[in-house]
């Protein structure tokens, strides 16, 4: 916008005449060199027209904007001088109405506001960014008048018409008594203002108001199509506060419902009204709140949270539009500003509406971000409210099915959102060690706090990527359960990057039980610690992962896991990298957490290997069978074999071969000698019918046999 309005100063100071002053010369200026000139700034004003045009305004859709407002401003001055002196009130309906003619390529919009005379056409329009509203509002406030909001305070919004037009005319008449007058000019650096002729039909029957004439120019036929205009009825001028008709037909009949007192507007009316805001036909909303906010910005909203949410809402999420427009006084403004609301509410539908929201000469972007962040701030609090009390609501399905439909956006602004983070996490819904066994029921941080051991420190969780069963089923949840301690159960890829940053809740800190040591577990004996210790340091030198070997005290039926580091990536964080498209393998390798060998003192094979390992070291059935072990640990807890995927398969086939005695499996025989076997014949196998044949559809009339066809009759 900077650049807009570099170019527009640039316009305003592209002709610059001297005025000579001499010494003593009142035009003149004294410096300390000397006598200097003064200049009179002059413009360009067609070449100032066409850059205030073209550079302010982004789509030339808005011209029907900026003209509905201007004849919904002067309905508001009518409307208000009426309430000081009833005589001014006329008997004349407040109503804008649109008439488009083909034929002469004239659109007309007219009001039945305030109206103006000569000297307010030749003022309000002859000088540019001189603004009618502006003047309005400034005698009100002279007069200790309030509570008068209005739109049209630059004074440039009415030159928008000629993004479409060559020639815009405006007859206007202010009272019932006066004359008519026109204004006309064709963007070309003038205009005229003169009294309506006799054989103006429209002037002649004019009581008080305004048309507007804009000659549409070629390229732009479709703003003299009905269908276009209804369009930017509804898209604009939806809520004006005035009926727009257009053959006798009302154009806005959706009123503004926000307006209104919250308690005054029933189900029904607010059922009526998400139809109109809605994108996605629907079964309607889940939840709505309606709401008006006072302080450094006033504004009123309504916010709805739809039942249901467009097929591809998560495949598109990273572009997903938010569903919130932003009106100034019933006026819209925007449907695509992201700042509105953070990324994870995009889901909602409704209006915001303030009267003190500063906007820029175009009514595109706004002056400040101030005013938004304040806006923002509110919505966010107020939408979290909203899912809050269906949480908290008697009916436990309401939650759930939000819970099916939303849950992904929760996490999305428990990663994103750091302010309002905590407001989110007792949101979160998720299944758990003991849940599974019970219920079923998904249940919350709060409530898995409630049912902690009086001395546990942790809250425990585990992530993964293959369902429920599969977490269940860990080798990490067996001792924990064992003990009593509740495992909750992330099975969401997102999972992984809410549990990343959130460390604690409720003053417990959150443990992941695929990582390193659980703090409410007793540690291992410094006995088993030590006989194993050998076992261990061998082991490390058979596979290069393994970073170290130690005693578990996590296990009860498992042999061994294989753990992360505290501050690695875990199994599902490293599944996660790699199916990424964009992946970088270099990142990937420098993240790979290390890998510890946790092995259950118990288990019957660690004890056969360690007396194995103590009588011969050296045993390549041994080195063998403790890298396919191994790699088995490495499978059950989560992770990817990778680069040991084609020996793991080696391995098991090896393994395979021992079981069955077939020798060394790699040796293939040369020939074979196959027993007296019956051996049908290629004559004797019948092929497969094929039941998809093609129909072959021949009329009867058309029969043709191949001898009826010459050579000579088949032509290129």
């Amino acid at each position: 916008m900077w650049r807009h309005c570099f170019i527009l100063a640039l316009a305003l100071l592209g002709a610059i005449a001297p005025a000579q002053a001499t010494v003593g010369d009142s035009s003149g200026v004294e410096s300390s060199s000397g006598t200097s000139s003064e200049y009179a700034f002059e413009a360009n004003t067609n070449r100032l027209l066409d850059i205030l045009v073209h550079s302010l305004y982004s789509d030339r859709d808005v011209f029907f904007r900026e003209l509905i407002s201007n004849a919904a401003d002067a309905l508001d001055k009518r409307r208000f001088l009426s309430l000081q002196d009833p005589a001014q009130a006329g008997s004349a309906a407040y109503e804008i109405s649109i008439d488009a003619d083909p034929d002469s390529r004239i659109l007309r919009i007219r009001d039945t506001g305030i109206g103006m005379d000569e000297a307010d056409l030749r003022t309000n329009l002859g000088v540019i960014a001189k603004s009618g509203t502006a003047a309005f509002l400034e005698s009100l406030a002279g007069e200790g008048a309030s509570g008068v909001s209005q739109i049209g305070q630059f004074g440039v919004g009415f030159y928008s018409a000629f993004l479409v037009s060559d020639h815009v005319q405006v007859v206007s008449r202010k009272e019932e008594s006066a004359k008519p007058y026109v204004w006309e000019s064709s963007g070309s650096g003038t205009f005229s203002v003169s009294e309506a002729p006799g054989d103006d039909a429209f002037a002649a029957n004019l009581t008080r108001g305004t048309e507007i004439r804009v000659h549409v120019k070629e390229g732009a036929d479709e703003y003299l199509q009905e269908s276009k205009i209804k369009d930017l009825v509804k898209t604009y001028s939806e809520f004006i506060n005035f009926p727009i008709k257009m053959n006798d037909t009302v154009l806005n009949e959706a009123k503004a419902l926000w307006l209104r007192d919250p308690k005054e507007v029933t189900e029904e009316e607010h059922s009526e009204f998400f139809q109109v805001l809605s994108k996605y036909p629907g079964p309607g909303f889940m939840a709505h709140s309606h709401f008006s906010a006072e302080g450094d910005v006033d504004f009123k909203a309504v916010l709805y949270i739809p039942s249901v949410l467009p097929p591809d809402f998560y495949d598109t999420f990273a572009s997903v539009k938010a569903s919130l427009k932003l009106y100034v006084r019933r006026v819209f403004i925007s449907d695509s500003l992201q700042d509105l609301v953070p990324n994870w509410l995009r889901f909602l539908v409704g209006v915001v509406d303030s009267d003190s929201l500063p906007l820029n000469v175009s009514r595109e972007v706004l002056q400040a971000t101030e005013g938004i962040k304040v806006i923002k701030k509110k919505v966010v609090r107020k939408a979290i409210d909203m899912i809050k009390k269906l949480a908290s609501d008697e009916d436990p399905t309401k939650y759930d099915a939000f819970w099916k439909m939303y849950g992904k956006t929760i996490k999305m602004g428990i990663i994103e959102d750091q302010s309002n983070r905590r407001r989110l996490l007792p949101l979160l819904r998720f299944q758990t060690s003991l849940t599974t066994k019970t219920d079923g029921n998904a249940t919350t941080l709060d409530e898995y706090v409630s049912r902690m051991k009086e001395d546990q420190t942790s809250i425990y969780y585990l992530v993964g990527s293959d369902g429920i069963d599969e977490l269940k089923r860990s080798p990490f949840v067996e001792m924990l359960d064992a003990k009593g301690f509740e495992v909750i159960f992330f099975d969401d890829p997102l999972d992984e990057y809410v549990t990343g940053h959130v460390t604690e809740y409720e003053g417990k800190t959150l443990s992941n039980v695929s990582k390193d040591s659980l703090a409410d577990i007793d540690k291992p004996s410094k006995k088993a610690s030590a006989y194993f210790k050998g076992l261990g340091d061998w082991w490390k030198k058979q596979v290069d992962d393994i970073s170290s070997v130690r005693v578990s005290n996590r296990l009860a039926s498992a042999p061994c896991v294989v753990v992360s580091g505290k501050f690695g990536w875990s199994a599902t964080m490293e599944k996660i990298a790699k199916l990424q498209a964009l992946a970088d393998p270099s990142r990937a390798a420098m993240m790979k957490s290390p890998r510890i060998l946790e092995i259950n003192p118990k288990h019957p094979l660690v004890q056969e290997m360690r007396k194995r390992w103590e009588a011969d070291p050296e045993d390549a059935d041994l080195a063998a069978n403790s890298k396919l072990l191994y790699e088995t640990c490495l499978l059950n807890s989560g992770f990817l074999l990778d680069e040991h995927l084609q020996s793991h398969s080696e391995r098991i086939i090896q393994l395979l071969g021992a079981d069955l005695q077939v020798g060394d499996v790699s040796l293939m025989l040369d020939e074979i000698e196959y027993p007296d076997v019956k051996v049908e014949d290629d004559e004797d196998v019948k092929p497969a019918e094929d039941t998809m044949e093609p129909e072959v559809v021949v009329n009867k009339d058309d029969d043709v046999k191949d001898d009826d066809v010459k050579d000579d009759d088949v032509k290129d």
